[in-house]
């Protein structure tokens, strides 16, 4: 199926319309861009207005491929993935035109991490015990990084210490996931997501 995915440019974010009437807020709010492609885009992250990106999957759910997406300023632009490209890129963090993170899970359900250096994706290793799959990434710096989702028993969390990736125990329900991550400096950071209890 061919996705169009128009992104929003919203005034509000330079500062510009924070006290705007309604429908000014609405008038000022209009499609960046439109960017036609087959597949399916879940993540999006901007170090600034003419750097972005957008992460998913082409293909089929069965053999998908990580598809990544760059904003340059003026139009997106498809970017070439990592090798082994097969898998599906489910969150993006970006700490500037330089770095930046992507994760997601293989088909064969194993984690996924991806960096942007300044010049290329790269796939980057993790833990060989751990499996499972990442849904959410978030970056404070080069050096400071957390990307979280499930092992299939439990709440996995990852963190990037500038060295290399390593599993960070994680509190809550035994059998809960999470999907989302925050950061805002190096020792204060927040995951959300649920349980088998629906709790939070």
């Amino acid at each position: 199926r061919v996705l169009a995915v128009p992104l929003l440019l919203v005034g509000a974010a330079a500062g510009i319309i924070s006290e705007a009437p309604t429908a000014a807020v609405a008038a000022r709010t209009r499609p960046a861009a439109s960017f036609a492609i087959r597949g399916v885009l879940y993540g999006v992250a901007a170090a600034s207005a003419r750097n972005a990106w957008a992460v998913g999957y082409t293909g089929t759910l069965a053999a998908p491929k990580t598809l990544i997406a760059h904003w340059n300023g003026t139009a997106w632009k498809r970017v070439p993935s990592p090798t082994p490209a097969n898998g599906t890129l489910s969150g993006v963090a970006a700490v500037s035109a330089h770095s930046a993170w992507a994760v997601g899970y293989t088909p064969a359900g194993n984690p996924l991490i991806v960096r942007w250096n300044g010049t290329g994706w790269k796939r980057v290793p993790i833990p060989s015990d751990v499996g499972g799959i990442l849904y959410g990434v978030t970056a404070v710096s080069a050096g400071s990084a957390w990307a979280v989702g499930t092992n299939g028993l439990g709440p996995l969390i990852l963190r990037w210490n500038g060295t290399a990736w390593q599993r960070v125990s994680s509190p809550g329900a035994a059998n809960g996931f999470l999907v989302g991550v925050a950061a805002v400096s190096a020792g204060s950071a927040w995951a959300v997501g649920d349980s088998d209890a629906n709790t939070l």
